[in-house]
């Protein structure tokens, strides 16, 4: 039996305060228009699924995360040690 990582907390709410939290410290660490910033959002971009434009659109609230994407990007979010609300209510699949 593998033994269980643990993540340490980085922020805890629902999934929308939990998105905002994350983009902000993102572009704290990496200004809009720095070198590199397409590099920087690539792990997102693969996790979820969607195009650089697309991360991009969220991280400045200019679109909502539905669907899939909203499952994956909380799963993101997750595994990067917030805790989002709404995945902590789900019930376990048995």
């Amino acid at each position: 039996m593998k033994p269980e990582i643990s993540i340490p907390e980085v922020f805890r709410e629902h999934f929308d305060e939990c998105f905002r939290h994350f983009a902000k410290r993102f572009y704290t660490k990496m200004p809009r228009g720095s070198k590199g910033i397409s590099k920087a959002l690539k792990p997102m971009m693969v996790f979820c699924g969607v195009h650089e434009n697309t991360v991009n659109r969220w991280l400045q609230e200019r679109g909502e995360i539905i669907g899939a994407a909203r499952i994956k990007t909380s799963c993101f979010l997750e595994l990067h040690g917030y805790k989002i609300i709404e995945v902590e209510r789900l019930s376990p699949v048995l």
